[in-house]
């Protein structure tokens, strides 16, 4: 095997596993930042707010790390893998897209929050 595809496949692969990782992480953050937020406007404990500012943090850095390791993957999807990517854009690109939607427009919103 080449040794250019090599490299390729292993940049590709820890992008990936970075990404999928990061982005499984923060969309379950984000549900849980949800519940602290909807406990502290329904009950007013302090202590749901504190929480919530603790994990916000946390939130914020995977959330910046996962979009740029998103954007990554998108470039090497096209730059890698230019006839895959066109053969099956029609099925990947609407998971992107719903990852895209999720990522950006839900998430953002907790860090607008603060």
């Amino acid at each position: 095997m080449e040794a250019g595809i090599e490299l390729a496949r292993s940049q590709f692969g820890f992008t990936i596993g970075l990404h999928i990782v990061l982005a499984a992480f923060s969309i379950g953050l984000a549900n849980y930042l949800m519940v602290l937020e909807t406990l502290w406007l329904w009950t007013g404990r302090q202590v749901y707010m504190d929480v919530y500012n603790y994990w916000l943090k946390p939130f914020a850095l995977t959330f910046a790390v996962g979009a740029v390791s998103g954007i990554v993957m998108e470039y090497q999807f096209g730059t890698n893998w230019g006839t895959f990517a066109v053969r099956t854009g029609p099925i990947i690109g609407p998971m992107m897209m719903y990852e895209i939607v999720v990522a950006f427009f839900l998430e953002s919103g907790f860090l607008v929050c603060e």
